[in-house]
């Protein structure tokens, strides 16, 4: 995932975060670092993952087998 910073410029700090996968991002909107769309700016580029469900509860089962 990436997360892109989207403001009036690059010195606004009211702007939001907006999360798109990488894919999408390239490919749909063809962002890559920085960008002005129209009258937005826009900087893209923390990765992130997101952890799924199941395989936060079996390693929390782990743990929990390993402590006991």
């Amino acid at each position: 995932m990436l997360c892109c910073w989207v403001a009036e410029s690059k010195e606004d700090t009211n702007g939001k975060c907006t999360l798109f996968s990488q894919k999408t991002a390239e490919e749909v909107f063809n962002l890559k670092g920085e960008k002005k769309l129209g009258n937005e700016y826009w900087s893209c580029g923390n990765k992130s993952f997101y952890l799924r469900a199941d395989i936060f509860f079996i390693l929390i089962l782990l743990v929990l087998t390993i402590l006991y």
